[in-house]
């Protein structure tokens, strides 16, 4: 059975490349067509094509829709994608054969894979659907330094006990300490009338500050700032929904601190709901993303967290 289990996997491993390659030959399919319909729209402007058939930046979907069906199976090409080369009719026996068993874990995961075989194009659909196209090379570094941020972020937050000050004894969490502040040692250095060098920053406070700066950053890319008046920049609020960040910031929420103490851990819980409120400002989809999340938000005496809950509510009619 084991061996049997072992094969479930591979066979799944096997329909998330093939599910990658699809995704990649729609990719495709849509440049061949943007590129050949960017050529006859500078012909037409040079009057080198003429006729209502060549409008600037049409696109033919119906030849769109005759290729995108050949990713299935329809051409030679792709028959290899069947795994069988028998149109996927031996790959349905030995599923089938597998769901027999009376071993719950493999006929779970045979049924799993069957259900994915009979809805390959609704699969298909559902992650083509969350593709973004990085078009200039400003979304390339805005992708670049988000998932370099989010990486960063998450390794901190998970490693949060290490570094977020708590109340504890003279012998005890003096690292976290240092990160609720180093006023009194900066005093210590000047009673003692020498000038010493600059002391290293401690872990804590380095945690402290990237959290900060992160948070900065990722606000900054949901909304732009203007003489008109704040405008939300839906495409990197998009990117930022599909690489997670909204999740990860979740997380950070979560953590334990000392409410009445920890001044800089309030700071980052203040640039952390208005991180959401930038990331869910005038996008729809991202206020349904969160809509589920408002419950955590109001405790008792935290005005912060209710002040967020309702501008979520203010932002959230339709889903209401």
């Amino acid at each position: 059975m084991d061996t049997k289990l072992k094969i479930i996997e591979i066979l799944q491993f096997i329909l998330n490349v093939r599910l990658d390659y699809r995704i990649s030959c729609l990719l495709s399919i849509f440049k061949r067509e943007f590129d050949e319909s960017n050529s006859q729209s500078e012909l037409s402007v040079t009057g080198a094509v003429e006729g209502p058939n060549n409008m600037p930046g049409a696109l033919d979907f119906e030849h769109i829709e005759e290729q995108a069906e050949g990713i299935f199976g329809g051409s030679e090409e792709n028959t290899p994608l069947d795994l069988d080369e028998h149109g996927g009719r031996t790959f349905l026996r030995v599923l089938l054969h597998l769901t027999m068993h009376d071993y719950p874990p493999l006929v779970s995961k045979a049924l799993h894979l069957l259900f994915r075989h009979f809805s390959q194009r609704q699969e298909v659909l559902q992650a083509f659907k969350q593709v973004q196209l990085l078009v200039t090379s400003q979304d390339v570094e805005n992708y670049k330094q988000i998932k370099s941020d989010l990486d960063q972020l998450r390794s901190i937050v998970e490693k949060s006990e290490l570094w977020v000050y708590k109340r504890q004894g003279p012998d005890e969490g003096m690292d976290g300490g240092e990160g609720l502040s180093t006023e009194p040692e900066h005093k210590k250095g000047d009673s003692g009338g020498t000038d010493k060098p600059k002391k290293a920053e401690s872990t804590s406070s380095y945690n402290y500050r990237v959290v900060k700066e992160i948070l900065l950053r990722l606000s900054k890319l949901c909304v732009q700032e203007g003489l008109s008046g704040r405008k939300s920049k839906k495409q990197q609020q998009r990117l930022l929904r599909n690489m997670g960040a909204h999740a990860v910031v979740l997380e950070l929420l979560q953590i334990p601190y000392e409410k009445g103490e920890d001044l800089r851990m309030q700071d980052i819980m203040k640039l952390a709901h208005q991180f959401l409120q930038n990331f869910c400002a005038g996008n729809q989809q991202n206020q349904a993303l969160l809509h589920k999340h408002i419950q955590p938000f109001p405790q008792p005496g935290d005005f912060r967290s209710r002040h967020h809950a309702a501008y979520l509510h203010e932002q959230l009619p339709a889903v209401q």
